[in-house]
């Protein structure tokens, strides 16, 4: 119950001293639950709870780990025994943070992830409203404790400590369970799930990069998550190749120097950074592909290329093809047609064309210091000069 404890027992001295609270009972209930696999391997937002949760982001002007409430529940989810992890009683003074012992029993074999953790409430004594019978105002949470999500058996055991501490703001309470899962006195796994009110991290784990990383996504206008590739697809159908971005990155916020400005300097890093990981880079295995790699990185201006990277996908488009068709002209002193480049537009794909089209002689028995080779390479190295000068400037 958030913030309650403190909240009432900040105001109960002026509370009359026969009077009786509505409801008198906030008790917080836990157990081990089994959720669908297919939600535990792509956990989604519905429509509407995607836009709460960018507000909440926006309230706090930051993105975090957040708690996650999952319709369709019920205690047929439930695969153990029921305990406490908030116990509230309204009519006498409330500890701000306390610690207690739980101990839950499988009761059906399941595969489980976590707990499930709902509300119930005691309006009157006998009375009590429970949501995860009826649902009310309150959905219960999911707190992932398990991944990948764990095979009990009935009898396994678990055991914890549940912890609540107050948060920054010292009015709403942190949540952090900790313990052990074990079969006949045996210990299975050890674990630690924490349930915090505004988390540090973001993505901080496998259930919440998969949940948040999904969300992150670009999304069209009937709210369906879009690649980079369709996005670049859609310009080139608008846009002339030469003003289709080289790369997409998604980033949470822009960087920014201190004055308030964008940081270029730190967006080129993540350019580069993203460049050296989607490239899965490797050696080329003939000459042909090496000086089609070399001519490539020359007019991209990109060390790290894969083999098997779509030329518009890393930044190419119809002018900055022509340069390359220039450059392999050179370093093969044949015609090479620019028709060709575009049919194979991957570096090993037209370095295959290139060794076997009856257009342009076979290269792949050239010698290393052929004259068209190293010119290329002289090429090469003066624009290794001058990005070596142009980044000791920068």
């Amino acid at each position: 119950s958030e913030g309650a404890a403190i909240i009432l027992e900040s105001v109960r001295s002026q509370l009359k001293l026969d009077g009786v609270m509505i409801p008198s009972r906030s008790l917080t209930l836990m157990g081990l639950c089994e959720l669908p696999r297919l939600f535990l391997a792509a956990p989604r937002f519905e429509e509407v709870g995607a836009r709460y949760v960018e507000d909440i982001f926006a309230q706090n002007d930051r993105r975090f780990d957040l708690r996650v409430c999952v319709r369709g529940t019920s205690y047929d989810t439930l695969c153990s025994t029921v305990d406490v992890f908030e116990d509230l009683q309204f009519n006498s003074p409330m500890a701000p943070e306390a610690t207690h012992q739980i101990a839950l029993t499988v009761e059906r074999d399941a595969e489980v992830a976590g707990f499930l953790v709902w509300l119930t409430l005691e309006t009157a004594p006998g009375l009590e409203i429970d949501s995860l019978r009826h649902e009310h105002c309150w959905i219960p949470v999911f707190l992932p404790a398990f991944d990948p999500a764990t095979q009990v058996l009935k009898g396994d055991r678990l055991d914890a400590t549940v912890s609540r501490t107050l948060c920054k703001n010292k009015l709403n309470p942190d949540f952090t369970v900790t313990g052990t899962l074990s079969r006949d006195g045996s210990i299975l796994h050890r674990f630690e799930a924490d349930c915090p009110h505004i988390a540090e991290h973001y993505r901080g784990t496998p259930f919440y990069d998969r949940l948040l990383g999904a969300h992150d996504q670009p999304k069209d206008g009937n709210g369906h998550a879009v690649t980079t590739a369709e996005m670049k697809a859609t310009l080139r159908q608008q846009l002339p190749d030469f003003m289709v971005p080289d790369q997409i990155i998604t980033v949470d916020t822009m960087p920014l120097t201190p004055n308030g400005k964008i940081d270029r300097r730190a967006l080129r890093a993540l350019r580069a950074a993203q460049s050296s990981v989607s490239s899965q880079e490797e050696s080329a295995a003939s000459e042909t592909e090496s000086l089609v790699h070399q001519a490539w990185a020359e007019v991209l201006d990109q060390a790290s290329i894969g083999l098997d990277q779509n030329f518009f996908d890393v930044g190419g488009h119809s002018i900055r093809m022509a340069k390359v068709q220039s450059r392999l002209q050179t370093a093969l002193e044949r015609d090479v047609p620019l028709i060709l480049l575009f049919q194979h537009p991957t570096i090993r794909a037209q370095a295959a064309a290139l060794s076997t089209s009856d257009d342009v002689v076979a290269v792949s028995g050239r010698q290393k210091g052929s004259k068209g080779a190293q010119r290329l390479s002289a090429m090469a190295a003066r624009r290794r000069g001058r990005r070596k000068r142009d980044s000791d400037n920068g």
